[in-house]
């Protein structure tokens, strides 16, 4: 369906990339899809998951989206909602509905492309 869509993130806690990590190996249909990157290895990441409640991340995340306008984000919240008006999950990560969001996210970029 997809061609390796790269993921990485920003702000999120220990806890949270090991329970990223454990989905990644847990729900192949992400594995399949998507690869997960270190924050570390930013270039040519096609989405973002990224603290909504973390000013630095935040902050980040828009330096990254100016340099990279195709870039797309899938924001966490503690809140389920951010200011920024993307996509957002409520905290914690849950593994259909981070499925389903980045499903939303690829699907929501493949028409911009192709209208």
């Amino acid at each position: 369906m997809h061609d390796d869509i790269k993921l990485s993130y920003l702000g999120l806690t220990d806890n949270e990339v090991r329970v990223l990590k454990s989905i990644f190996t847990l729900a192949p249909q992400l594995s399949e899809n998507f690869s997960l990157t270190s924050p570390a290895d930013l270039d040519d990441v096609d989405v973002f998951l990224v603290d909504a409640d973390d000013d630095q991340a935040i902050a980040r995340w828009k330096l990254i989206k100016q340099k990279n306008d195709l870039a797309m984000s899938l924001m966490l919240s503690s809140h389920g909602e951010s200011a920024e008006g993307d996509v957002t999950l409520q905290r914690p990560i849950r593994v259909q509905k981070l499925i389903a969001a980045l499903d939303d996210i690829i699907k929501e970029q493949t028409q911009t492309n192709y209208t």
